[in-house]
């Protein structure tokens, strides 16, 4: 595997703009010097702009420390100025420069109630950004190689991953890019060796208590031998279906054109989900999930879960799902959302001389002679028989709407399809002992009052404040 693999990976997946610059990621192994020292040698070839990047994760100890050492002396001492030779003579490429950072993992994941590995990686991204930014809007490269990859294919399919799982490492994500994912560790390990390149090694990597480690050393090596050309194989294959992947991504997103997003997530109809077939369904439903939570990954079990919510038929079940999300039948809606207390409503007075926002709603009150204009459920007329207070519904309230029958106001609200997350938080208007309005359902027929009369004109807003 020589620099024309690496050509050939930057120019298909785009890797790299003209000019542009390459924050490389070098913990001082051998797949990060191997990455190095190419994109050393192909910086006068294509002209990028090349930066290194290191972060010391302080948890070995001097054997942290010595690899920042071996970083910063292996950078000054190779990582010179470069002679090129153009059409119109002579220029020189600069030094590389090389950024270094450092925190406590260890005390940071404890603080975080993380995973060591979990927050390491977290962090030393989080630096490899703040360098890209601080450079120019660089791309960075890590040196992720064959064997990663199909260490990684293997490590998804035994926790049982789906068909992303199986993709591998993508070559690019966002601004991340590995020119070195088809090379083996083998070939690096025999250019190094070729180009007397030194570099660390990692005494944790070989502790098979870790499962990538025990994949690596156990695994791997049983399933190579069976098959030689296992590596290149998975290669190809994680090629294929990322490429399958990405059709179903698209096929998911078009067939929610439907979607509507909420106060706090997102709506479509149940029957678009059904309709669907049940694998386009599944992904559907990541996707809407994606759209509440960036980083919301949903299990197979709750995607069926909410599968299951679509294709049911009561119309208010839920169920709940991880960070603070839920998934819900809203009559012929499928939504998902964070997880709003909508809460009831404690008693008090309706401000009669201006608005009061409560339980997610905003209403104004204006004193006014009647004139006989028609009153909707948001916007009517009561008579002016004195203070009015609000509170959350009651059992067995009841309330017979203008121009409606009598019933319970529970009964009125599953007839009128008001979700049941919501129910509790509608405001009801009390005068003298008496509903004369119901949010939602509007003023009550024996609170309406005659033309000419001394009234209140009362308008309902759902604005969420204060939920």
């Amino acid at each position: 595997m020589g620099n024309d693999v690496m050509l050939g990976m930057i120019d298909q997946y785009g890797m790299i703009p003209a000019g542009g610059t390459v924050v490389v990621a070098v913990s001082g192994g051998a797949d990060s010097m191997y990455l190095l020292s190419r994109l050393y040698d192909l910086r006068p070839v294509r002209g990028f702009n090349l930066v290194v990047a290191h972060f010391n994760h302080q948890l070995r100890g001097i054997d942290g420390d010595r690899d920042e050492q071996f970083v910063r002396d292996f950078v000054q001492e190779h990582c010179t100025i470069q002679r090129v030779k153009t059409a119109n003579g002579e220029k020189f490429l600069p030094i590389v420069p090389i950024y270094v950072d450092t925190a406590p993992v260890g005390a940071i994941a404890t603080e975080r109630g993380k995973g060591v590995e979990e927050t390491a990686r977290e962090l030393r991204y989080a630096f490899l950004q703040r360098v890209a930014e601080e450079v120019g809007g660089a791309v960075i490269a890590t040196g992720h190689n064959a064997d990663d990859n199909g260490e990684t294919m293997v490590m998804n399919l035994v926790r049982g991953s789906g068909l992303r799982g199986l993709a591998g490492i993508p070559p690019v994500r966002e601004n991340i890019i590995r020119p070195i994912l088809p090379t083996t560790r083998q070939e690096i390990v025999e250019y190094l060796t070729r180009r007397s390149i030194a570099h660390i090694e990692d005494a944790t990597n070989a502790d098979v208590k870790y499962t990538r480690n025990a994949l690596r050393h156990q695994v791997m090596p049983l399933l190579i031998a069976q098959n030689p050309n296992l590596l290149a194989l998975l290669g190809g294959e994680s090629a294929i279906f990322r490429q399958e992947d990405a059709l179903l991504e698209q096929m998911a997103e078009d067939a929610l054109a439907g979607l509507m997003h909420t106060d706090h997530g997102v709506k479509i109809p149940a029957r678009t989900l059904v309709e669907l077939p049940e694998p386009l369904a599944l992904r559907a439903i990541q996707r809407m999930a994606t759209l509440c939570a960036p980083q919301l990954v949903l299990e197979r079990r709750h995607r069926q879960a909410i599968h299951a919510l679509a294709r049911g038929q009561h119309p208010s079940t839920q169920c709940s799902l991880p960070h603070g999300m839920v998934a819900r039948r809203e009559y012929e809606w499928l939504v998902l959302e964070h997880v709003v207390q909508s809460g009831a409503i404690a008693e008090c007075a309706l401000n009669l001389a201006g608005e009061t926002v409560v339980g997610g709603y905003t209403i104004r009150c204006v004193a006014c002679l009647y004139g006989g204009e028609s009153a909707t459920k948001s916007s009517f007329w009561v008579e002016n028989r004195g203070e009015i207070l609000l509170r959350s519904r009651s059992q067995g309230d009841t309330i017979k709407p203008l121009g409606r029958r009598s019933k319970t106001v529970k009964r009125w609200l599953v007839e009128d399809k008001i979700p049941k997350v919501d129910r509790d938080g509608l405001p009801v208007l009390v005068c003298e002992g008496t509903i004369i309005a119901v949010a939602e359902l509007g003023v009550a027929h024996n609170a309406h009052p005659s033309v000419g009369a001394n009234a209140w004109h009362i308008t309902i807003e759902k604005t969420n404040k204060g939920v």
